[in-house]
């Protein structure tokens, strides 16, 4: 019988150990989102959300991060989603989100309009801390959203 020697026992551990402790937390996704890393917390949700489909917050943050950059259609899905679900705690605020969204078009949505993209807002992730909007071309309606826990 052979045995791995102790050396290579502790390297396979340690490698083991490092993965496992790299998964970030729910609270590490959030924090995130609250720091304006919305692409980071957005693929941190979106693997919560592989783990946890049916999980009403996991979706909700996923429209607050799609929405933050600028991904309204993706927004809207899980907006829906959550109002779908039916869930007392989340269904008002997906509602108001959604409800902020009807009217978003921005650059790059694939929107069919006639006019060019002069007449469609880009608009710059919302800062959680009160941050300003920056929006290009003509701009309709400004909308605002963010939420504070």
């Amino acid at each position: 019988m052979r045995f791995l020697p102790v050396g290579l026992l502790l390297a396979c551990t340690i490698s083991i150990s490092s993965v496992v402790q790299a998964a970030p937390t729910f609270q590490q996704a959030m924090a995130d989102y609250s720091n304006g890393k919305y692409a980071l917390a957005l693929s941190e949700f979106q693997a919560f959300k592989v783990s946890y489909p049916n999980n009403a917050l996991v979706h909700y943050y996923v429209a607050l991060c799609q929405q933050a950059l600028g991904r309204i259609d993706q927004a809207k899905l899980e907006y829906k989603w959550v109002l779908d679900s039916r869930d007392a705690n989340l269904s008002a605020k997906a509602a108001t989100g959604l409800a902020q969204l009807s009217s978003a078009r921005l650059t790059g949505s694939g929107g069919s309009s006639a006019s060019s993209s002069s007449s469609q807002a880009a608009v710059a992730p919302v800062a959680s801390g009160g941050g300003q909007k920056i929006a290009m071309g003509k701009v309709k309606k400004v909308i605002e959203f963010w939420a504070d826990w």
